[in-house]
């Protein structure tokens, strides 16, 4: 017995994992093709999501999905360029917020006793100083204050206690 008024079999659409794709396929446009077609306004039309709005489908510029992807630009998922991390022309972030984005980092992070670490920030440039029980916790801050926006160097002159001294 054919699938929703398609000519293949149950199951001959099927992956490596065993997922109908057809199924799937529908599923990400909003509905069965066939209920698209006859009733485009309540169904979402091409872009799903109702009354013309873009719904699960994305860019409501179909062209521009296409200029990323034959650009081959983005990776993973995304099929459009990440600009994040650049900012405007001239723009830099400053001394004081790299300083709090970090101390906030550091205080919320779960593995990073940060009770006795000291951060100093200078033109970018982000020293940290003091001491943690365990040497993980003193790569874990460097790691995090990678991660800051702004940040240019790390100098990581933490010390590890040994022996709890």
């Amino acid at each position: 017995m054919p699938n929703r008024g398609s000519q293949r079999e149950p199951g001959e659409d099927r992956g490596d994992d065993g997922r109908d794709r057809e199924r799937d396929r529908d599923l990400y446009r909003g509905g069965r093709d066939y209920d698209r077609e006859r009733y485009p306004q309540t169904t979402g039309g091409w872009y799903g999501g109702g009354y013309g709005g873009m719904g699960n489908m994305g860019s409501p510029q179909p062209w521009r999905d296409d200029y990323y992807t034959r650009a081959g630009v983005g990776g993973g998922d995304r099929d459009r360029p990440s600009w994040r991390g650049h900012g405007p022309q001239g723009y830099t972030r400053s001394d004081a917020r790299i300083h709090e984005d970090l101390c906030d980092r550091l205080t919320d992070d779960h593995d990073v006793d940060a009770r006795q670490i000291e951060v100093k920030v200078s033109n970018g440039d982000v020293t940290l100083t003091g001491r943690v029980s365990e040497r993980g916790m003193k790569y874990r801050a460097e790691e995090i204050a990678e991660q800051v926006s702004g940040v240019k160097e790390i100098d990581n002159q933490i010390r590890v206690k040994k022996n709890g001294n």
